[in-house]
C-alpha cells in the first residue's frame, strides 16, 4: 500500500519514493493558456497549492531539467 506524503510537498521526493500522488500536470497547459502575468491560487487549506507550485518549479527551472525530464516522462507514461 502506498503511503501519503505528510509534512512535505517536494514533487521529486513524492515521485521518487512512490507516495500517493494525484497527477495534476495537465493543469500546466491550462495555466499557460491563461496568459496571466501574475498568478494567485485561491483554494482552501490542503488543496494542493504548494504541490502545484512545486510541479511548476520542476517544469520551468532550467537547473532542474535533468530531474524534470525523468519526473514528467514517467508522469505521462512516455
Amino acid at each position: 500500500m502506498k503511503k501519503l506524503p505528510e509534512a512535505f510537498s517536494d514533487f521529486n521526493l513524492i515521485r521518487e519514493r512512490n507516495y500517493v500522488y494525484i497527477d495534476k500536470t495537465e493543469f500546466i497547459k491550462k495555466y499557460e493558456d491563461t496568459g496571466a502575468m501574475v498568478s494567485l491560487f485561491l483554494r482552501p487549506r490542503r488543496f494542493g497549492k504548494t504541490m502545484f507550485t512545486e510541479i511548476l518549479r520542476y517544469y520551468y527551472d532550467k537547473a532542474l531539467t535533468a530531474v524534470a525530464d525523468d519526473l514528467f516522462r514517467t508522469s505521462y507514461g512516455i
